[in-house]
């Protein structure tokens, strides 16, 4: 299971962060996602997971920040139907938006939404922030926006950086009755002993907030020159707090392709990983992402390379 990855069809549609001249990002140089990236080009980035004696059984697809967000859920929804992948998605929106309401509810008609996202990195280094707020955690807009996102009977997927996660503890506490996912391990740019030890330890309050869960994911973006060495603390400390039943793996691909091929990534989550019992690495691998997206089982021994890769793609 890859509980995070995207799809982008930038020939027919528009995808405002990878157009206009590039703009020095802590991602890196985008100019090599500007291009379609079909579930054909991610299946075939996937199907190396073969090699390493590991099948691809579903995957989660999360909004790639296109202009028109209703659009994006509808066309994953419709590959989704045609591919059998991704499985099931998160969707753009705007929680601080007077329509985030009606937003919600167009989304949630698609049989294949489980969540949402309204990402809230905030830095005062424009080559990190995505927001020009620091407070939108606190804001009773958003924060309504919110609690619908919880009455609509989705998740939430939580993206925000080590400095702000005392703020997302305190977010979570607030919305216990709100399934929240934190992506990427809470994205730990810096990587000195000091800046990771006060990660693990706000990471920890967040993790002490019981309907919380976490990603293990893009260790690319976030670290460019990743190896396992450099990669280890993060995965293991992140397990070490929330233990296994609550961590999910992700490739965050195509954007992470920009730093290994998909079998270098899982060969390091397998390695990493090895000293978990089966049942454990099952949930790091699968079994917390299918009950946190709340995805049917596969019949034993099939995967989305058996079932579902013959069928036509028609957004092509």
């Amino acid at each position: 299971m890859d509980a995070h990855h995207r799809l982008c069809h930038l020939s027919r549609a528009s995808y405002p962060w990878l157009e206009g001249p590039p703009v020095a990002r802590y991602h890196g140089d985008d100019r090599p996602l500007r291009r379609d990236y079909l579930a054909d080009d991610y299946l075939a980035d996937a199907v190396a997971l073969q090699a390493l004696g590991a099948r691809l059984v579903g995957s989660v697809h999360v909004e790639n920040g296109a202009a028109d967000p209703l659009w994006e859920s509808r066309w994953v929804n419709t590959v989704s139907a045609a591919r059998g992948i991704p499985t099931v998605q998160v969707v753009k929106v705007d929680l601080a938006s007077p329509t985030a309401q009606e937003q919600l509810a167009a989304h949630t008609a698609l049989p294949t939404v489980r969540g949402v996202r309204d990402i809230l990195n905030w830095h005062p280094d424009p080559l990190y922030t995505h927001r020009n707020r620091a407070d939108l955690m606190t804001d009773p807009a958003w924060r309504a926006g919110l609690a619908a996102v919880a009455e609509a009977g989705l998740s939430f997927d939580l993206q925000v950086f080590p400095s702000q996660l005392q703020a997302a503890a305190a977010l979570a506490a607030d919305h216990g009755d709100l399934p929240i996912v934190l992506d990427h391990a809470g994205m730990p740019i810096e990587r000195d002993r000091g800046a990771l030890d006060r990660w693990k330890r706000d990471l920890t309050v967040f993790a002490a907030e019981p309907r919380t869960t976490v990603k293990i994911s893009a260790l690319g973006t976030n670290d460019h020159r990743w190896s396992l060495d450099s990669i280890r603390r993060v995965v293991l400390d992140t397990i070490d707090v929330f233990g296994p039943s609550r961590c999910m793996v992700g490739s965050n691909f195509p954007v992470d392709g920009l730093y290994s091929t998909f079998d270098a990534l899982y060969s390091a989550f397998m390695e990493l990983t090895s000293r978990f019992e089966p049942g454990e690495r099952a949930d790091l691998f699968a079994g917390t992402a299918r009950r946190f997206y709340r995805m049917a089982d596969r019949p034993a021994g099939t995967s989305v390379g058996e079932d579902a890769v013959p069928a036509p793609d028609p957004t092509r």
